[in-house]
């Protein structure tokens, strides 16, 4: 009983860290796979996956991008409001 016991907790750690690394990949990589996918003409799912994923992300090395959280949510990139 002990032996199933063991194998069966091994099993669930295994299954919640392949979860856990399948869960971060997407929000990690999620504007990427946003920007590859087939969508409508004039569509931009890049940007709600920006915002959506923020802390995953990594921030853009110019200061041409800002997110302003506190008041309305809204990016601006090169000082026009996007959202």
């Amino acid at each position: 009983m002990k032996k199933y016991l063991t194998i069966f907790g091994v099993f669930i750690i295994l299954i919640g860290s392949i979860y856990s690394y399948i869960q971060y990949n997407l929000a990690r990589y999620s504007v990427y796979y946003a920007s590859n996918m087939p969508r409508k003409e004039g569509a931009k799912p890049e940007l709600v996956m920006a915002v959506e994923n923020k802390n995953f992300i990594n921030e853009p090395n110019g200061d041409y991008v800002h997110f302003d959280e506190e008041h309305d949510h809204t990016i601006y990139s090169q000082f026009v409001k996007l959202s």
